[in-house]
C-alpha cells in the first residue's frame, strides 16, 4: 500500500510544474459595519498588499496557488458632533495572509486566460492610525484643538487576531521568455472575520476589498517542454 502510495505521489511530482513569483496589489476597501452611534462614520479606504506566490501546476489548465502576503486595509474613520469634528484619520490593519487558490487556465503557451476561486486566512499585525483628533489643548478657545496624530496600536487581549475570507480572481498572462511570465488580475475578497474588539461597545467591522494586481511569475526548472 506504501509503495503504490509513494509510485502516486512521484507520478503527481513528474506530472507538475512548480513556479514561484513576486507580485502586488492596489485594494479597495469595503467597510461594512454597524457601530450605532450617533455622529460616527466609518468609510471605504484604500489598501495594498505585497504576495510570494507559488503555483503548482497539475495539467496545462488547472493549478493550485498559495503563497505569503502582506497586506494592509484601511477605512475612514470620521466622529463629529453637530457640525464640529471631534475626530479624522485613517484606521489602516496590517496583517500577513496565507492564500489557497484553485486556477483554471485556457489560451496558449504565449497568451492565455484564467481564473480561480480559494480563501485566505491571516494573521494580524499591529494597526496604525493617521489624521487628526481632538485632544486636551490648554490655551486652546475651548480647551480642546484639532492636532495631528501618527500612531501604531499594537493589538490587545479582546482583539480578534485571526483573519479568513473568500477570494475569487480573473486575468492574463503573457509570456516573456520560456520560463516566465507577467500577468494581470483582478480580484475580490469577501471577508468573514469581525477586526473590532470584543470589549465595550462592540461594533463589528468587516472588510470586502478588490484589487488590481500586476506580477512576474518564474518557473522553476527552466520551464519549458
Amino acid at each position: 500500500m506504501l509503495s503504490l502510495l509513494l509510485l502516486a505521489v512521484a507520478s503527481l511530482s513528474a506530472m507538475a510544474d512548480w513556479s514561484i513569483g513576486i507580485e502586488s496589489s492596489y485594494r479597495y476597501d469595503f467597510v461594512s459595519t454597524e457601530n450605532g452611534l450617533q455622529g460616527v462614520r466609518e468609510d471605504n479606504g484604500s489598501g495594498f498588499d505585497v504576495t510570494i506566490p507559488i503555483e503548482y501546476g497539475f495539467t496545462p489548465w488547472f493549478s493550485l496557488r498559495s503563497g505569503v502576503r502582506f497586506a494592509m486595509n484601511a477605512s475612514e474613520y470620521m466622529r463629529r458632533v453637530d457640525d464640529l469634528i471631534i475626530d479624522d484619520y485613517t484606521k489602516m490593519h496590517y496583517l500577513i495572509e496565507f492564500p489557497l487558490m484553485a486556477r483554471f487556465s485556457f489560451g496558449s503557451r504565449v497568451f492565455r486566460g484564467f481564473a480561480g476561486v480559494g480563501g485566505f486566512v491571516g494573521i494580524r499585525l499591529f494597526d496604525y492610525s493617521e489624521g487628526s483628533m481632538m485632544q486636551v489643548t490648554p490655551g486652546a478657545d475651548d480647551g480642546f484643538q484639532l492636532v495631528d496624530v501618527s500612531a501604531v496600536r499594537k493589538l490587545e487581549e479582546g482583539d480578534c487576531r485571526f483573519a479568513a475570507g473568500l477570494e475569487a480572481e480573473a486575468g492574463a498572462a503573457v509570456s516573456v521568455a520560456d520560463f516566465a511570465e507577467i500577468y494581470l488580475a483582478c480580484r475580490y475578497r469577501y471577508g468573514l472575520t469581525d477586526y473590532m474588539r470584543e470589549q465595550g461597545v462592540h461594533s463589528p467591522l468587516y472588510f470586502d476589498d478588490v484589487s488590481i494586481t500586476l506580477g512576474i511569475m518564474v518557473a522553476l526548472g527552466g520551464g519549458g517542454e
